[in-house]
Parts: structure tokens; sequence; C-alpha cells
């Protein structure tokens, strides 16, 4: 993932910072190139917690000691040595270790030799320079121990005080941040958090390889289980599809035969209508044709009494009721054609609705052909299989969804880790800044001093790697030591500066 690809980088930087340390830590030894390589006493020393002080306080410069295969590395450096650096050397290629004195009677916690840890390239250094030494319990112990131990030997307080054989006592600074013990306790604690910072980045990655097999196994799983998946969605969309066509097929002739129920109904209603109708007209026709007999026997009987009336009136009441008849049957005529037409357009709308009710029985036989069971149990079947591939999937599902949340826990696990690293990180390079700026603050003042005054002993703490020059008379100055500068010891000095610029070069070997 991208954190761990984003943590790896971190720890890159991390270890190159490492690797920029170690230069620095070389480039502290101030050897030659070519030189063999050396080893550092406080290297190879493991010392507990209680006794460091001690310890610290015994050795004290002998710290930085480098240990040299033979003679000839020895004066070797000597020559290539800037002799303005401080230097410790000890032959420990055939060293041995002269006789340690025999532990006082006194109360003493132990030989310091036996207290500590040596690694197997020092160990012979480290009991040649810690034989002679013995840890004790307090300021009276040590003075009680340390006036019957011989010259060289030591007796050591944990809180550093020494008392030297013959009874010399002294106390050396308290060790600070800058000592060589403390610096050999941080880089190893560096180096402790950076193969810290590597075992947890080696194990979150296992845990993330392994979460991400899992996941790709259960990956594969579900992609097996995705064509039966599809093969069913497809099977379950096709019935569906049936049952939607045959539904709307369902629907399209129960439209229909309600269309045709309908036209039925207002075709019966219609032919009703024009039933009455022809049974009016019909109606209507007997009564013409009653008015018809009534007029012919009118006829007949005017007939009667037009023979005994006179010609001329005779034939002018003839052709009145002649034109009353003709009358008479144009009306009946004509209602005679109605009914035949309300007769034939029933007939008409007999035989339509003759034609509805056939359709609406084919109708109804299609409608009895669809077999909606046969559709509905496939939908059933169809239905039945998803449920089982999705009872089958939810599982694999779940894993995945496990699987995600514990990689995801990780990968939170791995940012807190990063930010962690990326503090310490800070942290440490503000103090190697800060360290850098105080080193340089020094080195100017040095400069100065020098420039200003000229050679110059300076006092230093026992944690400071410096060179003091030899005390020569006349060349070296010792200054007192001042505990308040005063106040106008800036513009003496600019005096004093100005005096010397004027007066120019001097011969300091011209006779006065």
């Amino acid at each position: 993932s991208n954190q761990l690809n984003e943590q790896a980088k971190e720890l890159a930087r991390l270890e190159t910072r490492l690797e920029m340390l170690a230069e620095r830590r070389q480039k502290e030894l101030a050897l030659p190139a070519g030189f063999p390589s050396v080893a550092r006493l406080a290297e190879g020393l493991t010392i507990p917690a209680e006794y460091r002080t001690a310890i610290e306080a015994a050795l004290g410069q002998r710290l930085t000691t480098l240990l040299l295969n033979n003679d000839a590395d020895l004066w070797s450096l000597l020559r290539q040595a800037d002799p303005a650096s401080p230097l410790s050397l000890l032959v420990a290629g055939d060293l041995a270790a002269p006789d340690a004195p025999a532990a006082p009677a006194g109360p003493i916690l132990g030989r310091a030799s036996e207290l500590i840890e040596f690694s197997d390239r020092i160990a012979p250094a480290g009991r040649y320079l810690l034989d002679g030494v013995f840890l004790v319990a307090d300021a009276t112990a040590a003075y009680e121990v340390g006036v019957g131990l011989p010259a060289g030997a030591l007796a050591v307080t944990p809180d550093g005080l020494i008392v030297e054989g013959g009874g010399l006592v002294r106390r050396e600074p308290r060790s600070t941040a800058d000592s060589p013990l403390a610096r050999e306790e941080a880089w190893r604690a560096a180096q402790q958090e950076v193969a810290a910072a590597q075992s947890e980045l080696a194990g979150r990655q296992k845990l993330v390889d392994a979460h991400q097999s899992e996941l790709g196994a259960l990956q594969e799983q579900v992609d097996a289980f995705q064509p039966q998946e599809r093969a069913a969605n497809q099977r379950e969309q096709e019935a569906n599809q049936q049952v939607s066509q045959a539904q709307r097929a369902l629907d399209r002739q129960r439209q229909q035969v309600a269309y045709l129920e309908k036209q039925r109904q207002e075709k019966a209603a219609e032919a009703a209508r024009l039933q009455k109708r022809l049974n009016d007209t019909e109606t209507q026709l007997a009564e013409l044709q009653a008015k018809l007999a009534e007029r012919t026997e009118a006829l007949a009987h005017a007939r009667q009494e037009l023979a005994t009336i006179p010609a001329a009136e005779m034939a002018q009441e003839q052709r009145n009721w002649q034109q009353q008849v003709d009358a008479a049957q144009t009306i009946v005529a004509g209602r005679q054609a109605v009914v035949d037409s309300r007769r034939a357009a029933l007939n008409q709308l007999n035989n339509q609705l003759e034609r509805l009710e056939s359709r609406q029985r084919e109708l109804q036989q299609q409608r009895r052909d669809i077999d909606l069971q046969q559709a509905t149990a496939r939908e059933e079947q169809l239905q039945q299989e998803l449920t089982e591939l999705l009872a089958t999937l939810e599982p694999l599902r779940e894993a995945r969804a496990a699987s995600q949340k514990a990689m995801q826990a990780a990968e939170e696990a791995v940012i807190q880790q990063q930010r962690q690293t990326h503090n310490l990180e800070t942290v440490y390079t503000r103090a190697q800044v800060a360290m850098s700026q105080h080193e340089n603050m020094v080195e100017g003042l040095r400069e100065r001093i020098k420039a200003d005054v000229g050679l110059v002993s300076l006092s230093s703490s026992d944690d400071q790697a410096e060179q003091s020059p030899l005390p020569l008379q006349g060349i070296v100055e010792q200054l007192p030591i001042v505990d308040e500068l005063p106040e106008d010891i800036e513009s003496n000095i600019q005096d004093y500066r100005g005096q010397m610029q004027r007066m120019g070069a001097i011969n300091p070997d011209a006779p006065a």
C-alpha cells in the first residue's frame, strides 16, 4: 500500500541518516586516509546503569582511546595526526594485562572489570584499564579502601568520587550529553531504533502480505463464483422477460376482451334501439295498413255512392279519393323502405355481434393457451438458485471485509510508526543543528581569542575533545579565571587593537 511505501521511504531516509552519523563518527577519529580500521574503547563496553557514572569518572578521556594493532600503527598515527587534536592510543594487538592488584579487604562492590561486559575485541584493553578500579558504596568506603590501594589503583563511588591509591581524593565533572560515553549510548540507541523500525516494518510488511494473500484467495473464490452468478442473473432476467412478456400479452388480451365486451354491449344496445324503432315502424305500418283498408273500404263505399251522383261530380270526387289513395300508398311505401332499411341495419348489427362473440371466444382460448403457471414456476426456480448463490457468496464477502479491515488497521499502525520515526528524526536533527551551532560559536570565540591575544591555554571540561597547547613560558599565556567581565572590556580591547595597528610590525628579537 501507499502507507507502507511511505514508511519504507522514511526508513530508508533514517538509514541514510544513520550512515551519515557513522561517517561523522569515522571523521571524529581523525584517522589519515588508508589507515587500518581501529576500535574505540567506548564501543565495546556494556555498563550497567548504576555503575555508569563511576566508570565514566574512572576512565575520563580514556573512553576515547583508540585500540591499535601494533607499534607501527601507533607511530604512523602519531606522525600523521593533527597535533592540535586530542589523542589517546593503546596498542592492543598483543596486550598482556599486568597482574591486577589484589582486592582490598574493605567494603567494595566489586572490581570494575568484573562488573561490566566487554566485547571480544576490546576485552584485553578493558581489563588492562579497569582491573585496578574498585567500585565502593560511598565516600567513606572509598577513602577507607583507597588509602590501602597501590599506586595507579582507584576506588570510585557510584556518584563519581575517586580516591587514588595512597589517599588522593578527587571528583571529576559530571558527564554531559556530549561525553564520549553519552555519544556512544546515543549512537547505540539510534542503531536500536533503526533496527526496531526495520523489524517492525518487516513484521508489518509480512502481515500486510499475508492479508493480501488471503484477500487474493478470497477474490479468486469470488471471481470463480461470478460466472455462475452472472449466469443465474441472466437466467433470472430471461425468466423475468418471459414473465413480463406473458403478463403484457395477458394484459393486451384482457384489454381486447374488455374492448370487445364493451363493443358487444354497445351493439346490443344499438340493436335493442333499432328493434324498438322497427317495432314502432311496424306498428305505424299496421296502423297505416288499417287506415289504407279503411280508405279502400271508404273508396268502395264512395264508388257505390258515386254511382248515384252525377258524372262530373263523381269524376272530381274520384280524383280526390285517388289522390288520397296515392298519397297514402306513397307514405306506406316510404315507411316500408324505412322498415327494410332498419331490418338491413339490424341484420348487419347481428352479424357484427356474432363476429365479436367469435373473436371473444378466440381470445379466451388464447388466454387459456398462455401457461402462466409454468412461467411462475420457472421464476420461482431461478429465484431459489439466485438465493443459494447469494448465500454462498455472503461468507466470502464477510471474509473479504474482515481482511480489508485488518489491512486498514495494519496501515494505521504503520502510519503511527512512521509519524513517531519522523518525530524522533526531527528531534535528533534539531539537536545536531544546535550542537553544530554551539561548536561553531566556540570555535569562533577561540579564533578571536587567538587573533587578539595569541596562544592561550584555556580551561575545558573533560568531555570536550580538544588539544591544549603546551605550557611554554613566554609563548603560551595562562589567563586567570575571571568570574565576571568588566563593563569596559570591549572598549579597552578596541583601544589596544588600534594601538597595535598604529605601532606596525614589531621584531621581538631586536635588541632593546
